[in-house]
C-alpha cells in the first residue's frame, strides 16, 4: 500500500445502458487523481466497457456480474478503498444500506430508491425537482453546477456563430438502437445547406450500423466524416454550427461549448432535463426516438434553426451561461473530503 486514499467505482456500460455512466465516472476519477487519490473500477462483464476504460487511462479494472460488482466486502478486499462511488441503475437500495464501513457516493438521476449515502450528486438540469429519499446526514450536490464533464469543456474554445450552417455534428450517445445516426444524415441533407457532417460512433454501436455508416461516408465523397471516441470532443463540437444529439450527458457538453442542438429523447429518464434545457433555450427537443413522425419533426427543427442566425446566437449564449464545465472538479473535492472525514 502506498498510503494514498482509494476511491472505488461500481458502474456499467453496454448497448442498453449506453456510455453515460462510464463517461461521467471516468471524468470524476481523473479529477480525483489530480487531488492525489487512487481509483479502482468495478464494471459489468462487457468487453467494450473495459476497453473504454483502458482507452481512457483507467488502469485498475475488475469486471464482474452484478452480485459481485456491488459486493462491498469484495470491493474493500480487492481495492482497499475508503469511498465507494456507485453509478448504476442496477444497484438497489441494499447495496447502499450494506456498504459500511465504506463512505458511499451515489451518482443518481432517477431518485427511485432509498439512498442512505454520505453524498448524492445529480448534475441534471431538473435535479432539484426530484424527491430523493436520503439519510439525515447526506450531502446533496444538485444541478448543472455539478454536471460531470471532462476538463476540455471547462476551457472550450471561443464559439463563432456563422451566418450559415456549414457543418453539423451527429452524436447520439454510446449506443444507437434506433439508427438515429444514419437517419440524421438524411435530416441534415434535406433541411440544411451544410457541406460537412461529422458523425460520432459510440463504443456500443452494432456492427451492421457501423457498416451502414461507413458506406454513407464512402458515398459522401468527403462530406461525411466518422469519428470513434474522438479525444477532443469539445473542439469537434465548437467547429460545428449545429448538433443532433441524444438527450443524455451530451446535452450538457453541447451547452458548455455553446453549440445549438436538436435533441432526441432516447430514454424516459431524459425527460426532465430536456424539458428544462429546452425552456432555457439551450436546445430544441425535436421528439422521441420511437416517434413515427420523428424524421419529419427533426428535419423541420433543423430547417428552422438553420434559417435563423439570431436564434442560434441566443442558444449558444444560453448554453454557456447554463453550464460552465467545472462540475467534476466541484464533486471531486467533495468526494475527496469523505476520504479524510
Amino acid at each position: 500500500m502506498n498510503g494514498r486514499s482509494t476511491v472505488a467505482f461500481a458502474t456499467n456500460g453496454d448497448s442498453h445502458a449506453g456510455l453515460g455512466h462510464l463517461r461521467r465516472c471516468v471524468t470524476l476519477a481523473h479529477e480525483l487523481e489530480k487531488l492525489g487519490l487512487d481509483v479502482s473500477f468495478f464494471v459489468n462483464e462487457e468487453p467494450e466497457a473495459a476497453r473504454f476504460l483502458r482507452g481512457n487511462d483507467i488502469r485498475t479494472i475488475d469486471a464482474q456480474p452484478d452480485d459481485r460488482r456491488f459486493d462491498t466486502g469484495y470491493i474493500r478486499a480487492i481495492s482497499g478503498a475508503q469511498v465507494l462511488v456507485v453509478d448504476s441503475y442496477a444497484a438497489d437500495g441494499r447495496v447502499f444500506a450494506q456498504a459500511s464501513p465504506l463512505r458511499v457516493v451515489a451518482v443518481d438521476d432517477l431518485a427511485d430508491r432509498e439512498l442512505p449515502v454520505d453524498l448524492v450528486t445529480n448534475g441534471g438540469a431538473h435535479a432539484d425537482a426530484l424527491c430523493y429519499r436520503v439519510a439525515a446526514h447526506t450531502r446533496k450536490l444538485f444541478g448543472l453546477d455539478y454536471a460531470l464533464l471532462r476538463p476540455e469543456f471547462a476551457a472550450a474554445p471561443a464559439r463563432v456563430v456563422r451566418d450559415d450552417v456549414e457543418r453539423v455534428l451527429v452524436s447520439v450517445g454510446g449506443a444507437d438502437r434506433f439508427r438515429l445516426s444514419v437517419r440524421a444524415i438524411d435530416w441534415v441533407r434535406s433541411a440544411t445547406g451544410a457541406t460537412a457532417i461529422d458523425v460520432v460512433i459510440g463504443p456500443f454501436f452494432g456492427a451492421a450500423l457501423i457498416e451502414e455508416l461507413t458506406e454513407r461516408e464512402r458515398d459522401g465523397h468527403g462530406a461525411i466524416r466518422l469519428y470513434r471516441d474522438p479525444p477532443q470532443m469539445a473542439t469537434l463540437m465548437t467547429a460545428c454550427d449545429v448538433a443532433i444529439a441524444g438527450g443524455g450527458q451530451m446535452t450538457y457538453e453541447l451547452a458548455a461549448t455553446g453549440t445549438p442542438a436538436i435533441a432526441i429523447r432516447i430514454a424516459e429518464n431524459q425527460t426532465g432535463n430536456l424539458r428544462v434545457l429546452a425552456s432555457r433555450s439551450t436546445l430544441v427537443w425535436a421528439g422521441d426516438a420511437g416517434d413515427a413522425d420523428l424524421d419529419e419533426r427533426a428535419a423541420a427543427a433543423l430547417r428552422a434553426l438553420a434559417a435563423s442566425h439570431a436564434r442560434r446566437l441566443t442558444m449558444s449564449a444560453a448554453g454557456q451561461t447554463a453550464v460552465d464545465g467545472l462540475g467534476a472538479a466541484r464533486v471531486a473535492q467533495a468526494v475527496a473530503e469523505l476520504c479524510t472525514a
